[in-house]
């Protein structure tokens, strides 16, 4: 919750920047590849509804921290959710010979170099043709 803003700009940036950092301290590196900054974008309306909900009555210590921390553990496991769809629809796309054929065929340039299709295609050991 944001309740005191040290800076004339910029407190809930340093807020989603020290949280970043402290689930990925904490072991929650799924920050690292799904941005928790564009998932809080696509919820701004409950972002800022909890965040609303939870500061009511801060100043008479009445306040209730749980409608922004529901808000905060649902996105935090709605960004494991996305990981998860993402990495497993990459993972079921066919062999890595497809995945690679298809990337040459459709998305690499008429001239590349195997470094770059490696690249684009991480985990695939694409070699050139002849070695093994």
């Amino acid at each position: 919750m944001l309740t005191i803003h040290p800076f004339i700009d910029g407190n809930g940036r340093i807020a989603r920047a020290l949280t970043n950092a402290l689930l990925h301290d904490a072991g929650y590196d799924v920050t690292r590849y799904v941005s928790l900054e564009v998932s809080i974008a696509k919820s701004v309306d409950g972002y800022y509804a909890s965040l609303l909900a939870s500061t009511a009555g801060w100043h008479d210590a009445e306040h209730d921290p749980l409608p922004w921390l529901r808000y905060f553990i649902g996105l935090v496991s709605a960004t494991y959710a996305e990981f998860a769809a993402v990495t497993g629809a990459a993972r079921s796309s066919g062999s890595k010979q497809e995945r690679v054929r298809e990337h040459v065929l459709s998305h690499a340039p008429s001239m590349f170099q195997i470094a770059d299709a490696r690249t684009a295609l991480p985990g695939s050991r694409i070699r050139p043709s002849g070695s093994h």
